[in-house]
């Protein structure tokens, strides 16, 4: 156990520290790995790499979502979250949701909002805009 004990600690030393893996993880690899320390090494590379790209696929959202409420909130210009919600026929509460990404709107909002603000769908909502 001992044994096990120290290839974890130097596993840990080797992988970025900002790693996040529970040292049960780290104790069921060894055990499985039968004391091959590089397969050990490699299976955390790879378990890191995904991570990684987890990261950027969720920075890559926050980053759309905050697009998506920067342009809800610059097509509502001066008018009061109110009065667009009365317009659009929803409650303010859900404008509001919208507009701090709180919530996305069903299909049949978006296409409201789109109409209302005389442009498409795809202008607010799209890829390269926001999440859909």
């Amino acid at each position: 156990m001992k044994n096990i004990m120290l290839k974890i600690e130097e596993a840990k030393e080797i992988i970025d520290k900002r790693y996040d893996l529970r040292l049960g993880d780290l104790v069921e690899i060894m055990n499985n790995s039968n004391g091959d320390f590089d397969s050990i090494l490699n299976g955390f590379r790879i378990g890191y790499l995904q991570g990684i790209k987890a990261e950027k696929a969720r920075r890559k959202n926050v980053k759309q979502t905050v697009k998506l409420t920067v342009k809800l909130k610059e097509l509502r210009g001066d008018k009061t979250q109110e009065e667009i919600a009365k317009d659009l026929g929803i409650s303010i509460k859900a404008l509001a949701a919208y507009e701090n990404a709180e919530r996305v709107p069903r299909d049949e909002i978006k296409l409201k909002i789109a109409n209302y603000y005389n442009t498409s769908i795809q202008s607010i909502f799209s890829a390269s805009n926001t999440i859909l």
